[in-house]
């Protein structure tokens, strides 16, 4: 893997949320469920345990997936701090197990220090997350964000197959991909089919594979065929601000 892709997968990852005596027990929901509408009043949050979650935002003429977000991140945080609406539709992209947090027991929890310093580190792993997409971007450095976007996916939705290799549970289109590495759909497509030329990823039947001889999937950890706990908290947070 080049230098640059390494710059991009050390990001540094969130923790985990330490005030777990403030969570509700977790609930499932299904794949398109539509967890919070946009501008509506933040008076619960939600912590993922499983699955993937996405913002939503209207486009020209077309919905449009804008960001995800992955294992062991807190859905609403940031807009319960500074407007306490939330700016777009979260949706869930895959099924989803998420444990509910009243606003106000979380904003009482801002006042302790664990609370205080893993808000600080998401934010900065956040900020950190987009000065490094804008230094790809500008470098055109597309490949390494579409390698750390799906090491990210698998790493919170994958599973393993008979084969070895890991399969995304959720279908996911080009289109997708270019908007969450904000590139053009073009270019995003010919990358991809660089990937699939060199064996590091893979489309079967649609779906986003990372084949057992791919370099990335060393960096996916899963157990008894799914996604491990350990790797949940590794999960980094991609392109987009916090819902």
């Amino acid at each position: 893997m080049t230098s640059a892709s390494r710059r991009v997968l050390d990001t540094k990852r969130p923790n985990p949320w330490p005030a777990a005596d403030l969570l509700g027990p977790a609930v499932t929901y299904k794949r398109g469920t539509v967890i919070a509408e946009a501008a509506s009043p933040v008076r619960r949050l939600f912590l993922i345990e499983r699955g993937v979650v996405g913002r939503i935002v209207r486009g020209v003429d077309r919905d449009v997936l804008d960001s995800v977000r992955t294992v062991g991140w807190l859905i609403g945080a940031v807009s319960a701090l500074t407007g306490g609406r939330y700016e777009a539709r979260v949706v869930a992209v895959s099924e989803c197990q998420l444990r509910p947090l009243d606003v106000e027991p979380f904003a009482t929890a801002l006042e302790r220090q664990d609370v205080s310093r893993w808000l600080n580190l998401v934010l900065a792993a956040d900020i950190r997350a987009a000065v490094v997409r804008t230094s790809a971007l500008a470098e055109r450095r597309i490949r390494p964000l579409i390698e750390n976007l799906l090491v990210d996916l698998m790493s919170a939705a994958g599973r393993k197959t008979d084969e070895g290799s890991v399969r995304l549970t959720f279908d996911l289109s080009v289109s997708d991909v270019a908007t969450l590495v904000g590139a053009s759909r073009e270019h995003t497509s010919r990358v991809l089919s660089e990937l699939e030329d060199q064996a590091v990823m893979m489309r079967v039947r649609g779906w986003f594979t990372i084949p057992a001889e791919s370099p990335l999937l060393r960096q996916v950890a899963v157990e008894d065929g799914h996604v491990s706990r350990d790797a949940a908290s590794r999960v980094r947070p991609h392109h987009g601000r916090e819902d």
